[in-house]
């Protein structure tokens, strides 16, 4: 559960479960008016067969909504185009529906039933859409949250909170002493450290307290904390909350390797493991078998764009540390890296070919690295593999860095579907942070979020350079 929370906030969990609903109502409708024009249907169609046709329905609907990116609250709130995208995402969803039908006659599931269904979709579900945002934009289900300190990284949880604030909690305060608080924080913000926790959390209505205060043995006691515990306030520690809020491990807790030792997560029961290379091995596969006459052409395709071989192999880390050859499709110039410096690619980079700038945004530069996943050198998900120069320097930032290199790296990954493509080493540090994540929380139903969160991006192009 979680994962779960980690990967969809409150808001997008609320918005799927009305929407979800609202579904079911309306193809439901669409089958009983179905029913009463046509005998035959009334006769034939049973209430079980015109539910499990109207759940069905509403899960296929729901399911295009995602896959265009209409439950990603924090990209919507930047978008144009949200009508293009939800009527695109309606009529995907009534042509799927159409050629099931032409594949299933059921009664219940007739094209009459399913243009009403569309119809009725189409008028109601975008003004229902934009009530259930404003009722989570206006927080109806937020955690009002109290934040035990004032230093640098409280204020950095504090700012991470309010930036995600549609997403079911709001900083109401700082607890903590006014000399010791961070020069950036505003001074209306902090709570009176000389009253005690308890008082000081219902004076502002708190329904959470996040302790983000390294040493509980001054002032606050954990006394006080249990006395909130007691009186009903729920209390969490700030890397706990940190990890599940954002799908992150927080890195600049002072204590984190003890957290990561005495934390759950991390042991991933073997049956597991063969299940996710067996999988892995299929769909790698059947991947490269279905998809070799689009590599053949991608492989014309990029020798006729520019002078070069169509392949480009790279020396990568893999797991425990043991370099592979990584292949994909040749995205820039063939002297990209003439002086034999190892860059980032960054934004807008002039050495990236023409048709490069279509794979790295399609994703489909990476087709060649099935091989490595049917080799054994790569997962399907992973963290995603590095040049032991990158690996080397950014160990040397942040020791923690290594642990990457305890499991196969992956095709797609957490950090991938959570954050932009990084170019530099603090982007690859805050990505370290949710590899962290994925390592400690692997399986299966995550890695089916993550494959599913990856058509999604590869759908809109997002987070490539």
């Amino acid at each position: 559960m979680s994962v779960l929370r980690s990967h969809f906030s409150r808001a997008e969990l609320f918005a799927v479960g009305a929407e979800l609903s609202t579904l079911l109502v309306i193809f439901w409708i669409g089958s009983l008016v179905d029913s009463t024009i046509s005998a035959e249907i009334s006769v034939h169609a049973s209430v079980p067969m015109k539910a499990a046709s109207s759940a069905a329905s509403s899960l296929l609907v729901v399911l295009s909504l995602y896959f265009h990116g209409l439950y990603d609250f924090r990209e919507l709130q930047a978008a144009r185009g949200l009508w293009v995208r939800f009527f695109s995402a309606l009529m995907i969803a009534g042509t799927l529906l159409w050629v099931l039908n032409q594949l299933i006659t059921l009664p219940c599931f007739g094209p009459r039933s399913l243009a009403i269904s569309v119809g009725l979709a189409t008028t109601v579900l975008l003004p229902w859409r934009h009530l259930t945002t404003a009722v989570s934009w206006r927080r109806v289900f937020a955690d009002r949250i109290l934040i035990v300190g004032v230093d640098e990284a409280a204020v950095r949880l504090g700012r991470a909170i309010e930036a995600r604030g549609n997403e079911g909690h709001s900083v109401v305060g700082f607890f903590g002493e006014y000399v010791d608080r961070d020069p950036s924080l505003g001074s209306l913000q902090i709570v009176d450290g000389e009253m005690p926790l308890l008082e000081a959390a219902r004076s502002r209505s708190a329904t959470k307290i996040v302790v983000a205060q390294q040493d509980t043995r001054g002032r606050l006691s954990l006394d006080s904390l249990l006395d909130c515990k007691l009186a009903g306030f729920k209390v969490e520690r700030a890397s706990e909350f940190f990890e599940r809020f954002t799908g992150r491990i927080l890195l600049d807790d002072v204590r984190i390797k003890s957290s990561l030792v005495f934390s759950d997560g991390f042991v991933v029961p073997r049956f597991v493991l063969w299940a996710k290379r067996l999988g892995e091995i299929a769909v790698s596969s059947m991947g490269l078998a279905l998809a070799s006459p689009l590599m053949f052409m991608i492989a014309v395709l990029v020798r006729v764009d520019s002078p070069g071989p169509a392949l480009y192999c790279q020396e990568r880390l893999g797991r425990n540390g043991r370099p592979f050859v990584l292949w994909k499709f040749r995205s820039m110039r063939q002297d990209a890296e003439a002086d034999g410096a190892a860059r980032w690619a960054t934004q807008n980079d002039d050495r990236v070919t023409r048709l490069g700038r279509i794979l790295r945004r399609s994703r489909l530069d990476e087709l060649p690295q099935l091989w490595n996943v049917l080799r054994g050198d790569m997962s399907m998900v992973g963290p995603r593999p590095e040049r032991e120069e990158f690996v080397r320097t950014l160990s040397e930032l942040n020791p923690i860095y290594q642990y990457r290199l305890s499991v196969r790296p992956g095709l797609t990954g957490w950090a991938q579907v959570k954050s932009s493509y990084a170019g530099t080493l603090e982007e690859s540090l805050e990505k370290l942070s949710y590899d962290l994540f994925y390592i400690k929380n692997v399986s299966l139903r995550l890695d089916a979020s993550i494959l599913a969160s990856t058509v999604r991006l590869v759908l809109f192009g997002r987070g490539s350079r």
